[in-house]
């Protein structure tokens, strides 16, 4: 059996087209939410440990818009039986 460790790390932005990924600067011109993730998989047998946590928000966007693009598009991560997803806000 292999027991490999998987790891990967970057950012999701949330803008009016949906969720992207882009890992380094220049982020979406157009984002109004940005969210780091990281995610470990200790093994192979293992769920995957992902970690949201919400680092900006463009202020002058009403947060009622902001929880409406959620509705509409979901999280950055969908949920699934083999991920255990902590989702955290410092802004």
């Amino acid at each position: 059996m292999n027991n490999t460790i998987a790891h990967d790390d970057g950012y999701f932005h949330l803008g009016p087209r949906g969720w992207s990924r882009k890992d380094a600067t220049p982020f979406p011109w157009d984002r109004i939410e940005t969210w780091r993730y990281e995610m470990d998989q200790p093994s192979p047998a293992a769920k995957q440990q992902i970690h949201l946590t919400r680092v900006w928000v463009q202020r002058t966007v009403p947060e009622s818009e902001r929880q409406s693009l959620h509705a509409r598009f979901g999280e950055a991560v969908a949920p699934e039986t083999g991920k255990s997803i902590l989702v955290q806000c410092r802004i």
